[in-house]
C-alpha cells in the first residue's frame, strides 16, 4: 500500500518511477536496510559494527549472508516470490517504469581472493544468473516494464563490470556513480576533500563497455554529494553532470531531501551550494531515435538531435524558465520555418515542440531571448587531438640549478 501511495504522488506530480529493492549492509540483522533477519545465515559469525559503515560490508557475517542468498535454493525461492509479489501489485499503476532487481550487490571474499577479483566471480557467477533468474521470473507476468541491473559499486575505482548478459524483454545497466577519494574523505576522519577530474574518464571507461557490448541502454541510479558547500565542489558537480549527459540515457540523483548530508537543498528548499547545476534544461521525451544532448551551462543554451522514426508526438523539453530563462528564451530548430510548431506549459514548465517529417535528422535548440543563435541537425565533429611535435623542444636551464635541464 505504501509503495501504490508513492506511485499515486508520482503520477499528481508527472514523474516515473523506479522501485528499487534497496539494501545496505545486507539487511536488518546488522542494523541497516534491506533482507529481512530471517532470511540472514551468517554461519555462526558475529557481527561487529565499524566505524564506517562502508568496512561493515567486509565483516565475515555480511560476506556469508550475500553468500547464502545467492546460493542457496529455498533464498533464491523467496527472493523470485518477494520481487512477483510486489510486480503483482504494481504493474498496471501509469507511473511505474521499471525494477531495479539489487541495490549496490556485494558477495564474499573467498580464501586467495582479493577485493577485485572477487568481485569479477561474483558477478559473473553469483549476478550475472540471479539477475536472469529474477527477469525471467518478471517477464513472465510484466513484459511492458524495464528491469535495471546493478553492478558492485567499483567502476568508481575504474574497474570495469563483469557482468554477463542478461536478456529479457527491457534490460538496462544501472550503475552508480560515486568519486570514491570524496567518499572516504566524508566518511573519514579527517574530511579532506581532494577533488581529481581524472575521476569521470576512469569511471567512464569502466562502464561504458557494458552497454556497448550487450546493447542495453544505461542510466546511473545514483550520484551524489554530501558536502558542496566544499572546494572544488562546483566544478565537480558540473563535471558530474557533463558526463551522465555525454555517457548516459539518464540519471537520478541520491536522494530527494532537505537538510544536510547527502540532501540536494536545503532545510528552507533552497538548492544548496553548487547543486542548482542539476536545475537544467533536459529533454524528457525525444520524438525520434537521440543522437546527442548538450547544455552548455555558460550560453545557457540546449541542443536536442535525433533522428527521424516513426515515433508520434511532441518533444518535451523541461526549460526551469524562472531558474535558467529569468529574462525570457527563444526556440529554434534545424527545420525550415513553417514546418514545426511550439508551446509552452507554464504549469509544468514543459516547452512541446511538433516537427514535421522530413526523412532526415532534427534538432530543437533552446537558448536565452536575444542571444545570436543557429540550431543544425548534424552533431559536431570532435576537436582534433592536437598533432605531436617534429622534434623534442630544446632544454633550458632550470634556474637556480644550472647543472639541471629539462
Amino acid at each position: 500500500d505504501q509503495l501504490v501511495t508513492v506511485l499515486d504522488r508520482a503520477e499528481a506530480l508527472g514523474l516515473k518511477v523506479i522501485l528499487d529493492m534497496h539494501q545496505d549492509v545486507f539487511g536488518e540483522a546488522f542494523g541497516s536496510h534491506g533482507v529481512p533477519a530471517w532470511a540472514t545465515r551468517t554461519d555462526g559469525h558475529t557481527f561487529e559494527p565499524q566505524e564506517s559503515w562502508l568496512l561493515e560490508y567486509l565483516q565475515p557475517a555480511v560476506q556469508a549472508a550475500f553468500e547464502h542468498l545467492y546460493e542457496d535454493d529455498d533464498l533464491r525461492q523467496a527472493q523470485i516470490d518477494a520481487w512477483l509479489h510486489v510486480v503483482d501489485r504494481v504493474q498496471d499503476h501509469p507511473a511505474l517504469l521499471g525494477y531495479d532487481l539489487l541495490n549496490e550487490p556485494f558477495g564474499k571474499i573467498r580464501d586467495g581472493e582479493d577485493l577485485i577479483g572477487a568481485a569479477g566471480r561474483v558477478e559473473r557467477e553469483q549476478l550475472t544468473p540471479m539477475y536472469q533468474r529474477l527477469t525471467d521470473a518478471i517477464a513472465a507476468v510484466d513484459a511492458d516494464h524495464w528491469v535495471f541491473i546493478e553492478p558492485p559499486n567499483l567502476a568508481s575505482l575504474g574497474v570495469a563490470t563483469s557482468l554477463g548478459a542478461v536478456t529479457g524483454p527491457k534490460v538496462a545497466i544501472y550503475p552508480h556513480m560515486y568519486d570514491a577519494n570524496i567518499e572516504l574523505a566524508t566518511y573519514g576522519d579527517d574530511g579532506n576533500i581532494v577533488y581529481d577530474p581524472a575521476f569521470f574518464t576512469q569511471w567512464a571507461d569502466a562502464i561504458r563497455g557494458y552497454a556497448a557490448t550487450h546493447r542495453v541502454p544505461m542510466l546511473v541510479g545514483e550520484w551524489g554529494i554530501a558536502h558542496p558547500e566544499r572546494p572544488g565542489m562546483d566544478a565537480f558537480v558540473a563535471d558530474t553532470l557533463a558526463t551522465l549527459d555525454r555517457e548516459t540515457s539518464g540519471w537520478s540523483m541520491f536522494t530527494m531531501c532537505q537538510g544536510e548530508g547527502y540532501c540536494p537543498f536545503d532545510a528552507a528548499g533552497a538548492p544548496r551550494p553548487a547543486i542548482d547545476q542539476i536545475l537544467s534544461p533536459y529533454a524528457r521525451a525525444i520524438a525520434g531515435a537521440p543522437t546527442s544532448s548538450t547544455w552548455d551551462p555558460e550560453a545557457r543554451t540546449l541542443r536536442v538531435r535525433f533522428a527521424e522514426t516513426e515515433a508520434g508526438g511532441p518533444t518535451e523539453i523541461w526549460l526551469g524558465e524562472d531558474l535558467t530563462y529569468p529574462d525570457g528564451w527563444v526556440v529554434e530548430t534545424s527545420d525550415a520555418e513553417g514546418t514545426w510548431t511550439s508551446s509552452y506549459d507554464p504549469d509544468t514548465g514543459v516547452l512541446s515542440v511538433d516537427l514535421s517529417a522530413t526523412g532526415e535528422a532534427h534538432a530543437i535548440c533552446v537558448s536565452p531571448d536575444g542571444v545570436p543563435g543557429g540550431c543544425t541537425a548534424t552533431d559536431p565533429e570532435p576537436e582534433p587531438e592536437p598533432a605531436a611535435p617534429e622534434s623534442p623542444p630544446a632544454a633550458v636551464p632550470v634556474a637556480g640549478r644550472p647543472g639541471y635541464t629539462g
